[in-house]
């Protein structure tokens, strides 16, 4: 079986729901290592983890594969999810993942984004670092460093890209394609912690999908994992249980708009 090498770089901390599922990882019967970074260069890290050297040329041994996992993302069935994409045998697959404050997917195909709802294996112009696949093959053909800011023009328009966004770019100019699995049950973990952190005894709106979600962490870390429960973890348990009530006490947004106040 391939040697997976799962990467996270980090700025403070690793939310349980990440911890949780690269503990799954390595509990499995993949064979894999993991390993963090932290910092406050997103971009410099993932270079530094994949390798400590600046060459223009270097190797890059010790693994088949490279999976980041940022700790802002979980996944519903890791293994599943891992298996999955290393069994395409591509060289670039990310899991597509909802971006921050919308309803689309951190994928983006002929300048448009992958909307949520979207299915199967898709081709795309760049896709997330959050959930990202990678062989090892890319890292040998590509010069250092990998991940990488670029600048944009477009018209009297220029700006820079992400880091993520930077690497797909260079990687496809480079021949290699890019693809988004939108298969992968992946969650925007930083998404839901910004509705839910100042529940205090008050009602708060949520969507449907973050409240299932949250019965669905409560029920994974706390409960399947066996983790003594966080300040975090507690307030999943009480929306959880606001949900599961006949009446939601205004906690669901009517048709999953935007919340708003009874």
């Amino acid at each position: 079986m391939p040697m997976l090498k799962i990467l996270t770089p980090y700025y403070e901390k690793f939310s349980v729901e990440t911890d949780a599922n690269i503990q799954e990882l390595l509990n499995s019967d993949i064979e894999c290592v993991a390993e963090s970074k932290q910092g406050t260069l997103i971009c410099d890290l993932r270079n530094e983890l994949i390798s400590k050297s600046k060459k223009k040329k270097q190797v890059v041994s010790g693994f088949d594969y490279v999976l980041f996992i940022d700790t802002d993302i979980y996944s519903k069935d890791i293994v599943g999810d891992v298996k999955r994409m290393m069994s395409y045998d591509l060289p670039i697959v990310g899991g597509g993942y909802k971006q921050q404050g919308s309803n689309q997917l951190c994928a983006v195909k002929y300048n448009k984004y992958l909307q949520i709802g979207t299915k199967g294996l898709r081709d795309v112009d760049w896709v997330g670092a959050g959930f990202l696949l990678i062989k090892n093959e890319v890292f040998n053909n590509l010069e250092y460093p990998w991940f990488r800011y670029e600048w944009v023009e477009k018209g009297d328009k220029r700006w820079q890209t992400p880091e993520d966004v930077g690497f797909c770019f260079y990687a496809r100019e480079n021949g290699y394609k890019v693809y988004a699995d939108c298969d992968c049950e992946l969650v925007h973990i930083e998404r839901i912690k910004n509705h839910i952190k100042t529940i205090k005894g008050e009602t708060v709106a949520l969507s449907k999908a973050d409240l299932q979600n949250a019965i669905f962490f409560f029920d994974r870390v706390t409960v399947k994992g066996g983790r003594e429960a966080t300040e975090y973890v507690r307030l999943l348990q009480k929306i959880a249980e606001e949900l599961k009530k006949p009446e939601t006490g205004g906690l669901v947004a009517p048709d999953d708009k935007a919340p708003r106040d009874k």
